[in-house]
């Protein structure tokens, strides 16, 4: 059960998250007023294609990541059903010890009813 805490903390993280991608002092939009240059506007400025090049190095490096996590997810859901076999014949076992605890109360309730 989560709490309104919970959110609260949820939210105020993404506002600091968004702060620190898209602060007011970034490289890539400075401050208002501060008499930086835009970033565009620098000689140091990256060409197209090496723009292209590091999107595509990210996008393989995402690829990887989500084949990773799938493959961990495949490998929880077989662990899941795992443990839910093990639960079913531990509970199976549960319920059979119960009806010998029974039959056997039984016979010590009838042994005593005659002595």
């Amino acid at each position: 059960m989560t709490t309104p805490l919970v959110f609260i903390a949820a939210y105020l993280f993404g506002i600091a998250t968004g702060w620190f991608l898209w602060g007011a002092a970034s490289p890539r939009r400075p401050a208002a007023g501060n008499g930086a240059a835009p970033a565009a506007a620098t000689s140091d400025s990256p060409t197209p294609a090496a723009k292209l090049t590091a999107a595509a190095a990210a996008l393989e490096a995402l690829a990887g990541e989500l084949k990773a996590a799938r493959a961990l997810l495949e490998r929880s859901d077989e662990d899941d059903q795992s443990v839910a076999d093990e639960l079913a014949g531990l509970d199976a076992a549960i319920k059979r010890a119960n009806g010998r605890l029974k039959l056997v109360m039984r016979a010590l309730e009838g042994s005593e009813d005659e002595g």
